[in-house]
Parts: C-alpha cells; sequence; structure tokens
C-alpha cells in the first residue's frame, strides 16, 4: 500500500481558526484555501460574487456591442464548437442566447438566421480547418462565434479575417503569446487577459459573455442555463475551486429540476435516480454526450438538448444510450489490444507506452484517448495510442502527475501537423502517415522521460488528507465534510488513513461475490467499512487481523436509516 499524505497546516493556522474542526482545517489548507475570506467562499458560495464581474475581462465590451449590432441588425450568424461535451454545451449556450436576443422562437427562423457547425472528429479534427472556412464564406456568414475552440488557428482565422467576416473566439485552452487575428477574442487562459479565474470550462466563458447581457437577457434565464455550464465545468475536468466551485454547485440545483426535455430524456435513460451530483455528471451524463462526436456526431448530442418534443427526447436519448454502451465495448477492445502491444515495453521498464494501429478508420480516433487513459491508469505511465483516421494520422497522450506531456511533446513538435493539450493530456496529428514518425516519436520522446522521470516517480501513491483515530470520525465531521461540496477535479473527496485497526468480521457481498463488508474497531471504537470489487481481498483477510485502511466517509442509508461508512480504496494486511 503506497500513499503520500498530504501537506498539513502550520499549528499557527491551526491555532487561528481554532473554531474548526482540525481535520477540515487541513483539508482547506491542501486546496490552497488559507485566509478567512477564502474559507467563507469555500464552505458558502454565494452566486453574484462581485470580483467575477464578468467585464473584468478586457474585450467583453467589444463582444458585447459587436453581438447585439448582430441582433440588432439580424445578421447571419454561425456558431461553430467543439465536439465534446463542453463544445457542444458552450454551442447550445451561445445559440440560445443569440434566440433569445433576435427574438426568435421557432426552429425554422432560428435556422434561416443562426447557424451551428459542429466538426466530425475523425474527418476533420479538432478546431477550425479550411473546409470549415469556405463553408462559411459560401453561407455569407457576417459574424462568426467560435466556442471552445479557434485560439491556435491562425490561418484559418486570418483566412476569414481577409474575407471580411469577423470572427469572436469565445475560448479557455491554451492560447498563443499574440492576440489571434479576430474581432473579439475572450479567453481566460490568454496570458494578456485581466480576469481573475483563468480555470472556466468553454460553458462557463459563454456564461460570462451570457452574464455581460443579462439586462437584454434577464436574470431568470441567464440562471436556468446553469445546467449545461454545470456539465461542460465537471465533463471537461475543470478544478472545483474559485468561480467553477460556485457555477457548479448552483448548477447542480437546476439540473435536478432541468426544463430541457432531452436532459430528461437522457438522465431517465441513465437510468439516474438519485439526486444528481457530480459522480452522475462525470461518469454517466458526460460519456453519453460525449459517446456522440467520439462514435458518430456531435450533432446528435446537439440536437438532444435542444430538443422541444418529448417523443424525439425520448427516440434520441436512447439512441445515444446505445452509441454509449457502443463506445465501452470498443474501448474496451481497443484497451486489450494495446495491453498486448505494450507488454515488451513493460517488460523493458520503459517510461513511455506507445500503442497503435494503421488501418484506416480500425480504432477510432474519439477513443483513442480512453484507451491511452485506461492504460495510464493501470500502469502509472506516460500513454500514447495512435490511429489513422481520414485527416491524418492522429494521436492521444494521457500522462502521470510527474511528467508534463505538452513539454514532451515540443521536444518532438517537428513531426506534427498540429499539436495541443495541457500538462496530464494531449492530442496531436502526424506530418504524414508514415510509420517512422511513430518510432521517432516513440525514441525522442523515452530518452526525455528517462532524464526526467525516476523509478519512485512511476510507482502510484494514494493521496490522503489526514490520518485520525476512529474516535475523530462523527455525525458532526461528516456534515463539515459535505458541505465541501460539489468534489470533482482539485477538490476530490478526502481521503482518510487509520492504522492499526483490527478486524472484528468479514462478509463477502454482491452478485458476482466481489465486494466485501468488514466491521473494524480501533481502541474500542467501532466502524463499519465496505470494500468494492475486491475479489480476492476475502481471502487475505480474517478475523482478528490488524490493518492500515485508505477510506472516504459516507453515509449508508437503509430501508430509511442512515449510518456511517467507510468506503474503503486500499488495505494493508500484517
Amino acid at each position: 500500500m503506497h500513499y503520500k499524505i498530504l501537506p498539513q497546516p502550520s499549528p499557527d493556522f491551526l491555532k487561528k481558526y481554532s473554531d474548526f474542526n482540525p481535520v477540515i482545517l487541513s483539508i482547506l489548507w491542501q486546496r490552497g484555501i488559507r485566509n478567512q475570506e477564502e474559507i467563507d467562499e469555500f464552505l458558502n458560495p454565494a452566486y453574484d460574487q462581485k470580483k467575477y464581474d464578468p467585464y473584468q475581462f478586457k474585450e467583453m465590451k467589444t463582444v458585447v456591442k459587436r453581438i447585439l449590432k448582430a441582433a440588432s441588425n439580424k445578421e447571419r450568424i454561425l456558431v461553430y464548437g467543439d465536439y465534446d461535451a463542453d463544445g457542444v454545451c458552450a454551442s447550445v449556450l451561445m445559440i440560445e442566447t443569440l434566440e433569445k436576443l433576435y427574438g426568435l422562437r421557432a426552429i425554422r427562423q432560428t435556422q434561416d438566421l443562426i447557424q451551428v457547425y459542429l466538426p466530425h472528429r475523425e474527418e476533420e479534427g479538432y478546431g477550425l480547418n479550411l473546409k470549415a472556412v469556405e463553408y462559411i464564406k459560401q453561407k455569407k456568414i457576417e459574424l462568426l462565434i467560435a466556442c471552445d475552440c479557434g485560439s491556435t488557428n491562425i490561418a484559418e482565422l486570418q483566412a476569414l479575417a481577409d474575407s471580411q467576416i469577423d470572427v469572436i473566439v469565445i475560448d479557455h485552452h491554451i492560447a498563443p503569446a499574440r492576440r489571434p487575428p479576430v474581432y473579439g477574442f475572450i479567453n481566460p487562459k490568454f496570458e494578456a487577459e485581466a480576469y481573475p479565474f483563468r480555470q472556466l470550462s468553454a460553458g462557463g466563458v459563454v456564461f460570462k459573455v451570457m452574464q455581460a447581457l443579462r439586462i437584454d437577457l434577464g436574470e431568470a434565464f441567464e440562471k436556468w442555463v446553469l445546467d449545461l455550464v454545470a456539465i461542460s465545468t465537471v465533463a471537461d475536468v475543470m478544478p472545483l475551486l474559485g468561480e467553477n466551485r460556485v457555477l457548479v454547485k448552483w448548477g447542480l440545483v437546476v439540473l435536478n429540476k432541468t426544463r430541457r426535455l432531452g436532459l430528461q430524456a437522457l438522465i431517465r435513460a441513465a437510468q439516474i435516480k438519485k439526486q444528481i451530483g457530480t459522480y452522475e455528471i462525470g461518469f454517466m451524463i458526460g460519456p453519453r454526450i460525449n459517446a456522440a462526436g467520439r462514435l458518430d456526431h456531435a450533432n446528435i448530442a446537439f440536437d438532444l438538448l435542444r430538443q422541444r418534443e418529448e417523443a424525439q427526447a425520448k427516440k434520441e436519448a436512447e439512441k445515444l444510450n446505445k452509441t454509449n454502451e457502443y463506445r465501452q465495448k470498443m474501448t474496451e477492445l481497443i484497451f486489450k489490444k494495446c495491453e498486448v502491444q505494450i507488454k515488451p515495453q513493460i517488460e523493458n521498464k520503459d517510461r513511455i507506452l506507445i500503442a497503435y494501429n494503421l488501418k484506416k478508420d480500425k480504432w477510432p480516433v474519439g477513443l483513442i484517448g480512453l484507451a491511452a487513459g485506461r492504460l495510464t491508469d493501470k500502469f502509472n505511465r506516460p500513454a500514447f495510442v495512435i490511429s489513422l483516421a481520414e485527416h491524418g494520422l492522429s494521436g492521444s497522450g494521457r500522462s502521470i502527475e510527474k511528467f508534463d506531456v505538452m513539454a514532451g511533446l515540443e521536444q518532438v513538435k517537428n513531426l506534427f501537423r498540429k499539436y495541443g493539450g495541457h500538462s496530464q493530456a494531449c492530442g496531436f496529428t502526424f506530418a504524414d502517415c508514415q510509420l517512422r514518425l511513430i518510432r521517432q516519436f516513440k525514441q525522442k520522446l523515452e530518452n526525455y522521460a528517462r532524464q526526467e522521470l525516476k523509478d519512485d516517480d512511476l510507482i502510484p501513491r494514494t493521496q490522503v488528507s489526514v490520518e485520525i483515530q476512529f474516535s475523530d470520525i462523527t455525525w458532526g465531521l461528516l456534515r463539515e465534510i459535505n458541505r465541501m461540496e460539489p468534489f470533482g477535479a482539485a477538490n476530490a473527496k478526502p481521503l482518510f488513513l487509520t492504522k492499526g485497526a483490527k478486524v472484528r468480521s468479514v462478509r463477502v457481498m454482491g452478485l458476482k461475490q466481489d465486494h466485501i463488508k468488514i466491521i473494524l474497531e480501533q481502541n474500542k471504537t467501532e466502524q463499519e467499512a465496505v470494500f468494492f470489487r475486491c475479489q480476492e481481498c476475502h481471502k487475505q483477510i480474517k478475523h482478528g487481523d490488524i490493518v492500515d485502511v485508505i477510506y472516504n466517509i459516507e453515509i449508508n442509508e437503509w430501508h430509511g436509516e442512515k449510518r456511517i461508512q467507510l468506503v474503503l480504496k486500499n488495505l494493508k494486511t500484517p
């Protein structure tokens, strides 16, 4: 059992805020929350915080004026989005904003003046492309609004500018040092930007534009769209701190009573029968929306979120559900084939894992990132999966904490036609479709990784918030932990460590007999615990064993009775 106890606060910090449980103070400290104002904002996230005024974006006034001018003159607008859940939600939000400003009610009226273009992942790839630029010109578009893309598409943006088409880019991806050639540019990641929070999703950035337009849209309209803002933020794995925490907390309130027929149908299709939280978005709703762009076309998800007919919404949600099931099966198949390929690399103790398929359309590009993520999770190494698609030989990578995958790609950027991402995930397209490029990629990146990664970095370690005693676990502590919701990226549900607990009983549970329930005792205090998907654990644990355990603290409700329960993540036997 390898673990790392996260940094603990100083005695002065604990003394200064002694009204709080010291366990909670440790968790807040680890999340960078270290003064009274930050504590108050974190534990009581208020919706209307002046510190997040949308007009702090340098070009917000310019963008708002241009959009209002387009609405006043009934100009032809095209919203260009992305094919993932964030891009789809951002595009829906922008279309709905424009409809409201234009005073449009019927879908037909909207399509006459306001169009949407979501690129095909396999055929076009991410972002603007020259084929799409020609389409935009032919449609005589007067204003293009790019959502969740565009920051780095300099050639395409210049071509549009040369054709006298105004472009507004609303994005959140890493931006170039120089401002792109567009009419308006809003991207919190742009180095010259003044906005105080840089971790918004694309849906979140579009929402800031909507907030700036509040006088024309109305406050009620603004708040009812928070369901999509929450989905975009969680599905795109944005850190749930700062403004994102506010948007997701209140977005979940809206999502649980959403008026969108398509979302209602999708929730039923996913068989979500409990209160929707970040888990349901991240593992049930988000993947189904993403499945459309991964294996078919993102328009399917876009249409579902816009659907106004209940029967059609049900039909489209069921189709998306089946697409997601197929996505799961295909991902498993690709992952298994990747495992076979990377076995010699593991045996050779390579730092970098690479698997590829050069047969066209055999490994859908929309799934290779998922396969790479599973390789990284299982083997704790940076992993890359490469496939041949319509738009070229493309790859996707996932990484571990100690390895900046984008810094790695910088070492081999001469091999790519385009690439992008962040420290833990990336995507790229090779300059051509030759196997030699993959071999060069592997060799150069492996050499770089051997300089950057030590053997110790390849050992996965569970991040533990605090070591506590069973006697510290109370309903009061659990209530304080639950005040830290919503949990997600950068605000994970805290894990605790308890050493020297005695096993009082062990019972196997579940249809597959792969869960166990344990009664543990430490210093005369008993706790009920469960360990899910632990098929062999019950053979290793017996009555009387002394164990160390890592766990979350949760509520177990059964037949109306609520009890504190430990959900084990790791266990060390003698």
